[in-house]
């Protein structure tokens, strides 16, 4: 053994080099996230104290989803959510729509919905419209936490997901930029 190892040496340590990069490789592919949570908004991203607005909350899925468990949090002394719409929504399955906590100022909203009937969603379309109401001046950072997406595959296996945030800032009309 000792000498095969010896005479062939070169061979097995380029086998191995090639083995090790596949891996490194497919690896890498596999962790690009396949579906990305991200806020669109009606309107400016300035707004005044007291203000209503609206914000999709979209989705955009390089393979087919059709279930999502997602928490929105957000300052709760800066903004408050009013209502919500599915309206726009591709999502027609609601087994839990909406539960909000606050915990330490954060204030959090959990939603759990799903694609009843078809073969999911790949693309990028809307899963929910929010409706907030300006509280006080500032900034105001609207994030995703505990996303979990599931792909359309009969078996539940979750996606790799990332998420984007989005930033109000809540001013007095007529002040500076």
């Amino acid at each position: 053994m000792r000498e095969f190892v010896r005479r062939h040496r070169g061979k097995l340590i380029a086998g191995n080099t090639i083995v090790v990069a596949a891996f490194l490789i497919s690896g890498a592919v596999s962790t690009a996230p396949q579906a990305t949570l991200f806020f669109t908004p009606y309107g400016e991203d300035t707004i005044a104290p007291g203000a209503a607005v609206s914000l999709d909350v979209n989705v955009s899925a390089a393979v087919p989803v059709n279930a999502f468990d997602v928490v929105i949090a957000y300052p709760a002394d800066m903004l408050e959510i009013i209502g919500t719409s599915e309206e726009s929504s591709f999502l027609d399955l609601w087994p839990h729509r909406e539960e909000h906590a606050v915990k330490d100022g954060v204030a959090e909203m959990h939603f759990t919905a799903g694609v009843f009937g078809r073969d999911g969603m790949i693309g990028t379309g809307t899963a929910l419209t929010l409706n907030l109401r300006a509280k006080k001046t500032g900034t105001a950072e609207i994030t995703f936490r505990d996303v979990q997406i599931t792909a359309s595959d009969g078996r539940g296996t979750e996606v790799e997901a990332a998420s984007r945030s989005f930033v109000y800032t809540i001013r007095e009309r007529g002040t500076g930029t």
